[in-house]
């Protein structure tokens, strides 16, 4: 059975940590694209299981660096507003009450890098906002 309360938090932390300096948008925009891949047949039905692939999401990267940042960022994390904000993005995209700002989308990345990808190479992005560029147009 599917444990709601588990789900979000992990979409929340999540969210927060690839996306909580992009205010508003860009955080329902990054909530969006986990929840689009969980509807994505291509990949598991899961929110953890999304979120938790390797190399997918790289705020869950295992190398030691990745980890003492990680470990950084949630310190603290439950008094902060932008966690609050957060929360209440990710409850309104999980429940369908806050709308998808990026068309569909399943993939995303940092837009000043977009060039230098090889799986974004010579594709179009759907949406950018703020420092992410998002496509729904990506094999």
């Amino acid at each position: 059975m599917l444990n709601i309360e588990s789900e979000l938090h992990e979409l929340a932390i999540t969210t927060w940590l690839e996306s909580s300096s992009e205010g508003f948008c860009g955080m329902l925009a990054v909530a969006h694209v986990i929840l689009n891949r969980v509807e994505d047949k291509r990949w598991p039905g899961t929110i953890r299981s999304v979120v938790h692939q390797p190399w997918q999401f790289s705020c869950w990267n295992s190398d030691q660096g990745m980890e003492n940042w990680r470990a950084y960022r949630l310190e603290g994390i439950h008094e902060s507003p932008a966690w609050k904000e957060c929360l209440k993005v990710c409850c309104g995209a999980y429940f369908g009450f806050l709308p998808d700002p990026t068309d569909g989308s399943c993939h995303y990345l940092v837009s000043e890098i977009a060039d230098r990808t090889h799986w974004s190479e010579g594709v179009e992005p759907t949406v950018v906002i703020g420092a992410h560029s998002f496509f729904n147009n990506v094999d």
